[in-house]
């Protein structure tokens, strides 16, 4: 198995003045992009202020909040960084790797694997996606613009109180960013050519098309045609028979997303929702308003490139949560159109179909379902030695007519998972285990489990995973019994703390937090994908939401805050504080113009931390105030009242 692609430059360009060599440059990337370092140091602040936010969701009392703080200080002082899971010369290769500006370094389409590219080679695969008709490129960001064509529609929605201020709260679009367009290569295609994706999480109307999205999507997935998932289709097929004059065709449409006919899709769905007998249970807007409202998202189709932005001319917005439920509508309105006794079987996944069909009809019948919509085009891929792959399964025909199923790779699949020696949580680590072996028993037929389990058992042994641990999963599942987590019971948490992960750690605070009632999710901070991988453009600190910075002046006082909203409209109501001497709006005015001809380093404003929760934000910046030299802050106070316990645990670590 190939698990690092090398693109169409020389193995060289890997090694930047000679800090790194090719070997220990390729053993980094072979181990996974989502693979997670050792942290070097405890996240101390982070594991603090997520047990502070969930301590105070969970409303203890006032001496038990103290007990539960008390024991986990005492666990993060006499904790240490379990041994690290990577050798010094990789360390030194993965910073080498980030210094290398000549390469790309992503995740291929499919399969898992590492691909590294050229840089000028990705981008101009990039600008070759980019071109006329499909895209246009636009003079200037028209973020503005799109935020208050929204804002105006939900003001005439809110004035005619068909939304409360809530609602329109939560759809209105604040603190907003063009969205971010990259590429990924198909390794099992020539050349790699790019799969064009579009990161929406910033755009204008993320918050309405997931709005929208939980409006429409009851609407989907009531034909019979419809696959769920591939466990579905694996039941579907198994009790199914093929005559020896049938064939097993696949059809899949062309670039669907950006293919879609709005107007059609519209009116589609228009119709389903006037004739929705429960949308008054969703929704105070009618069938109209929501087709409007969703027109505007599906028609905001503009994104970043290289500081450039483009429009995309056709098609319903890539990255926007409810383009795939648009698709898959008009997708039942296409087969609605197209389906008749020719297609004995068709099942379908958004845009990959199966069909059943017999072999003198296969010609006649790709021509027919290309007449329908002009934009709609599909291609067809029949099976091949008896066989076919249809989503994760592989369908196979016998000469009795029955049919039988196993679990289907592609040629390029690396069977590359999580490292068992990477730094996430041991659930993690099983999660992935539990779900190889669910799937082997859910898309295999009885003939090929045996092999699939064994397959399952090598991969993993390859990926670090005890052999012990598999066996005890697979017995897990056929037994049919369910794991019991003897960590929640059978209650329900009062409250869940958010922190990273750090081996042996996090496992003995997620126990004493479970002793309160307080649930703990884990998360993985850092991995080589976060390290080394820079496709989409790069958010300025400016624009970062959720920030607790410092502001230094030249006096060496300095500073520290924090906003949910961009750090540059803070920093730049700080400056208007500044010039017109408003004391109560920053304490920075306070001491420019008390001080005299003070400086303020606006050039030079550190990002100290990111949260998005309010109530962790200024948990952090409460911490990082205390752990400042007192005679050198601006600060008024000393943010949010803290336990002692808390602010000594940051410091006694703040050093380390």
């Amino acid at each position: 198995m190939i698990l690092v692609y090398l693109c169409e430059w020389p193995l060289a360009a890997l090694n930047t003045k000679g800090e790194s060599s090719i070997p220990e440059s390729k053993e980094v990337l072979e181990l996974g992009l989502n693979f997670a370092p050792t942290p070097k140091r405890v996240p101390v602040i982070d594991i603090l202020a997520g047990v502070e936010v969930a301590t105070r969701r969970a409303k203890l009392q006032v001496e038990v909040s103290e007990e539960l703080r008390a024991r986990i200080c005492s666990v993060i002082k006499n904790t240490k960084v379990r041994q690290n899971n990577m050798k010094p010369s990789q360390h030194q290769a993965i910073a080498s790797l980030k210094r290398n500006d000549t390469i790309v370094i992503v995740k291929a389409d499919k399969g898992n694997a590492t691909v590294v590219l050229d840089k000028s080679d990705y981008m101009d695969k990039c600008y070759m996606l980019l071109q006329p008709p499909t895209y246009k490129k636009l003079k200037k960001d028209p973020t503005q613009v799109v935020k208050k064509r929204i804002t105006d529609l939900l003001k005439d929605l809110k004035a005619a109180k068909h939304i409360n201020m809530a609602m329109f709260n939560k759809l209105k679009p604040t603190n907003c960013f063009a969205p971010k367009f990259y590429g990924l290569p198909k390794v099992h295609k020539p050349e790699f050519p790019l799969r064009p994706i579009v990161s929406a999480i910033t755009s204008p109307t993320f918050s309405l098309s997931k709005f929208i999205a939980s409006i429409i999507s009851p609407l989907a997935g009531k034909t019979n045609s419809y696959v769920k998932n591939s466990s579905h289709f694996k039941l579907m097929i198994s009790e199914e028979t093929i005559g020896f004059d049938e064939i097993m065709v696949s059809f899949d449409v062309k670039s669907l997303f950006t293919n879609v006919p709005l107007p059609e899709a519209l009116d589609v769905i228009k119709d389903k929702l006037g004739e929705d007998e429960n949308l008054d249970d969703r929704t105070t807007l009618n069938a109209e308003q929501i087709t409007n409202l969703l027109e505007v998202c599906l028609r905001t189709t503009y994104f970043v490139f290289n500081k450039e932005y483009y429009e995309q001319q056709n098609g319903a917005a890539m990255g926007s949560p409810v383009s795939p439920i648009v698709a898959n509508l008009f997708m039942e309105h296409f087969e609605e159109t197209s389906l008749d006794t020719r297609f004995r079987f068709w099942k379908r996944y958004v845009d990959d179909i199966f069909c059943i069909i017999k072999s003198e009809f296969l010609d006649e019948s790709l021509l027919f379902l290309n007449s329908l919509f002009p934009s709609i085009q599909l291609t067809s891929e029949v099976e091949k030695n008896g066989s076919l792959p249809f989503l994760d399964v592989l369908v196979s025909r016998f000469d009795d007519g029955t049919m039988k199923t196993s679990v289907h790779r592609k040629s390029t699949h690396t069977d590359r998972y999580i490292s068992y020696n990477s730094n996430h949580a041991p659930h993690v680590k099983k999660g992935i285990v539990k779900c190889l072996v669910r799937r082997a028993y859910n898309l295999s037929s009885e003939s090929s489990l045996k092999n699939e389990i064994d397959h399952v058992r090598s991969v993993l042994s390859m990926n670090g995973y005890p052999r012990s641990l598999v066996d005890k999963v697979k017995n897990e599942l056929k037994k049919k019994k369910k794991q019991v987590d003897t960590t929640t019971l059978n209650e329900d948490p009062v409250a869940t703390a958010i922190i990273p992960y750090v081996s042996t750690m996090s496992e003995r605070i997620r126990k004493i937090l479970w002793d309160y009632g307080i649930r703990t999710s884990f998360k993985t901070k850092t991995t080589l994908s976060n390290l080394l991988t820079k496709v989409k453009d790069p958010t300025s600190n400016e624009n970062k939401l959720g920030a607790v910075y410092k502001i230094m002046c030249e006096c060496g006082d300095f500073y520290i805050g924090e906003s949910g909203r961009a750090l540059g409209i803070r920093i730049k109501e700080h400056k208007s504080a500044c010039e017109h001497g408003y004391f109560t709006k920053s304490p920075l005015a306070e001491h420019v113009w008390q001080e005299g001809s003070h400086v303020i380093n606006w050039n030079e404003v550190k990002l100290l931390d990111i949260s998005q929760g309010m109530v962790e934000r200024k948990v952090k910046e409460a911490i990082y105030i205390n752990m400042s030299p007192n005679n050198l802050t601006m600060n008024r106070d000393s943010g949010m009242e803290l336990s002692p316990l808390v602010l000594r645990a940051a410091r006694g670590h703040s050093h380390k």
